[in-house]
């Protein structure tokens, strides 16, 4: 039989006991400080799956404003090139138009139905026996007038279908500038 009594035994046995509460003090302090790890690792967690939500709607919020944003502009852009197209059509009919005068007035000329004439102080011929004196203007108040050839008159008229023809053009840029002003820089009446 096993005697277990004795100071030996019994030393044994508190420093069994003594290591036996040392390991459960461990034990329960491991679980405990575990238990505060993992409480704190579990609300971790819950912040940063709170922070990616924010995060993923704020990216969301921010998408769709943007979204309106380029659908605002594009807008815009599709006005602009409506405007544009509307005034370079303008401008082309008002071109064709003055083009078509033109040609009416070159013909007419060329076909002897229209005359260009200029006002004069005096008009002299160069034919011979002419005194070289020149003819003085028709008495009283009508002036003396000469009669231009069909050709300078083309000339002339040519000159001053291209002056109207640059300030068509010019016309057409300063509308396309209104145009683009009014529509990109609105600015509210105060």
């Amino acid at each position: 039989m096993l005697n277990l009594t004795g100071p030996k035994v019994t030393a044994l046995l508190s420093g069994a006991c003594l290591l036996l509460g040392i390991a459960f003090g461990a034990g329960v302090t491991a679980w405990a400080y575990s238990g505060r790890l993992d409480a704190a690792k579990s609300k971790h967690e819950a912040d940063v799956a709170k922070i990616m939500r924010q995060h993923a709607e704020a990216v969301r919020l921010a998408a769709e404003e943007h979204a309106l944003q380029i659908a605002a502009e594009r807008a815009k852009e599709q006005a602009l090139r409506a405007d544009f197209d509307r005034l370079q059509a303008e401008a082309a009919e008002e071109k064709a138009h003055a083009k078509a005068e033109f040609d009416r007035v070159v013909a007419d000329l060329r076909a002897g139905n229209r005359r260009l004439s200029v006002a004069v102080r005096s008009c002299s011929t160069a034919q011979a026996g002419d005194s070289g004196a020149g003819a003085a203007p028709a008495a009283g108040h009508q002036e003396a007038r000469a009669e231009l050839d069909p050709a300078a008159a083309e000339r002339i008229l040519g000159v001053a279908r291209d002056g109207d023809d640059a300030i068509r053009d010019l016309n057409a840029c300063v509308d396309a500038y209104e145009a683009v002003r009014k529509r990109i820089n609105v600015q509210v009446d105060p």
